[in-house]
C-alpha cells in the first residue's frame, strides 16, 4: 500500500538540503574512540591519525599525538598542565630527532633539540627571547663537547675540563673551577695568569709580544707580592718589586753582573750600590735630595762611616774607626759646623766621652774613665 501527499516546491527544497547535510557530515565527519582519558580520531578510511590525552585527569587535554600510517611523527605537550602546548615532539621512524620548546609562551621557539641515534646532536636555545637563537651546543654521544654563544666558545673537554674563548682570551677550567687564563695580542700570547683553587697565583706577561716573557707576578690569596721586570727586554730582570696590601714597599734594581741590588728604593727613600759590594753608600729621597752617604774606604763591605743630610745640609756622621763592624764615633753637625761627638773610647758599644762644641769650639768634655756607664770627669 502506497501514501501520497502533496508537497509544495518550499517545503520539497527544505527536505532535500537536510539530506544532503545528513549524507555529507556521514562521508567526512571524524570518527572517534574515546577510554577514559584518552581519544582516537580515525579518518573516513579508518585509519588513525590523532590522539588525545588527559595525562593527569584534570579534564584537560595536555598531549597531542599526530599519526601517519600507523606511526606518530609529532607530539604537542602541555608538560605544566597550564593549557598552553610548549613543546613540541618530531619524530621519524618511531624515533625522536626533534624537540621545540617556547619557554616563555610567547608563540616563538625559544629551544630546539636535534636528535642523532637516539643522542641528542645540537641545541640552539633564544636565551633572551627575543626571537633569535644566541647559544647553540653540539654533542657527542650524551655528553657535550662546544657551546657557542654571541662572545664566547666553550670547548668540553675530557676529565671535567673545559676551555673558554672570549674575544681576545682564553680560559681554561677543571671541575668547572678556573685553572688558567691567556690573553693574546696580534694572535700572540700577552698575558697567562695561573690559578691555585681558583684564586690567582701568579702571572707572566710579554710586553713586546717577542715570544720571551718580560714580566713575572707573583700572589699570596689573590693579591699580588712580588714582581720582577725585564724593562729592556735583554732576557734578565734587572727589576724586583715586592708589595704589601696591593702597595710597593720595596723596589730593587740589578745588573746581571752584580749579585746585590744596585739600587733599592723603600718609601721615599732611594739607596744606592754604585760599587756591587753589597752597601749602600748613599740614600736620597724621591726628588733627588741627599739623606745619607755610606764610606767603604777600603772596600772590604765593612762600613768606615756613614753621613745624614737633610737637603744638602750635612746633619750627622758615624764611624767605625777599629773595624769591627760597630759605630764608635759619632758627630753631629749644625750650619756645616760641629756641634756634638760622642766617642766609644774602649769599644765596649757604650759612650765614654761626650764633647759639646760652638762656634767650631769646644766647651765641655765628660769622660767616664772606668767605663762603668757613668760620667765621672768634665772638663
Amino acid at each position: 500500500m502506497a501514501f501520497f501527499f502533496e508537497v509544495g516546491e518550499a517545503d520539497l527544497k527544505k527536505f532535500l538540503f537536510l539530506i544532503f547535510i545528513f549524507i555529507s557530515s556521514n562521508l567526512y565527519s571524524d570518527n572517534i574512540v574515546r577510554h577514559n582519558e584518552k581519544s582516537a580520531f580515525y579518518d573516513e578510511k579508518g585509519k588513525l591519525y590523532k590522539i588525545e590525552e588527559d595525562s593527569n585527569k584534570d579534564g584537560k587535554i595536555d598531549i597531542i599525538k599526530l599519526l601517519k600510517d600507523g606511526a606518530i611523527y609529532q607530539v604537542v605537550q602541555d608538560k605544566d598542565f597550564d593549557n598552553f602546548f610548549e613543546t613540541t615532539i618530531f619524530m621519524d621512524k618511531g624515533k625522536v630527532v626533534k624537540v621545540t620548546l617556547d619557554l616563555n609562551k610567547d608563540k616563538s621557539i625559544d629551544k630546539e633539540i636535534l636528535y642523532k641515534d637516539g643522542y641528542v646532536e645540537s641545541v640552539k636555545i633564544d636565551d633572551n627571547f627575543d626571537g633569535k637563537f644566541d647559544k647553540f651546543q653540539y654533542f657527542d654521544g650524551d655528553k657535550i663537547v662546544k657551546q657557542v654563544e654571541k662572545d664566547k666558545i666553550t670547548y668540553f673537554l675530557p676529565d671535567n675540563r673545559k676551555r673558554v674563548v672570549q674575544g681576545d682570551s682564553e680560559f681554561f677550567y677543571f671541575n668547572d673551577t678556573i685553572i688558567k687564563a691567556v690573553v693574546y695580542k696580534n694572535r700572540k700570547i700577552f698575558r697567562t695568569v695561573n690559578f691555585k683553587n681558583g684564586i690567582k697565583d701568579s702571572e707572566e706577561i710579554d710586553v713586546n709580544l717577542d715570544g720571551v716573557v718580560d714580566r713575572k707576578l707573583n700572589y699570596k690569596k689573590g693579591e699580588i707580592f712580588k714582581e720582577i721586570v725585564d724593562s729592556n727586554f735583554d732576557g734578565f730582570f734587572e727589576v724586583a718589586i715586592s708589595y704589601e696590601h696591593g702597595n710597593i714597599v720595596k723596589d730593587e734594581k740589578y745588573t746581571k753582573s752584580c749579585k746585590y741590588p744596585i739600587q733599592v728604593k723603600i718609601g721615599e727613600t732611594i739607596s744606592f750600590d754604585s760599587n756591587c759590594n753589597g752597601i749602600f753608600e748613599k740614600r736620597v729621597t724621591s726628588k733627588g735630595e741627599i739623606k745619607e752617604v755610606a764610606v767603604d774606604k777600603d772596600e772590604d763591605k765593612i762600613l768606615d762611616s756613614i753621613l745624614e743630610y737633610k737637603g744638602k745640609e750635612l746633619l750627622s756622621s758615624k764611624e767605625d774607626t777599629n773595624k769591627d763592624n760597630k759605630f764608635d764615633l759619632f758627630i753631629k753637625y749644625k750650619g756645616g759646623k760641629v756641634i756634638k761627638i760622642e766617642k766609644d773610647s774602649n769599644f765596649d758599644t757604650q759612650i765614654d766621652i761626650v764633647e759639646i762644641y760652638k762656634d767650631g769650639k769646644l766647651l765641655t768634655r765628660k769622660k767616664d774613665l772606668d767605663f762603668d756607664g757613668k760620667f765621672d770627669f768634665e772638663e
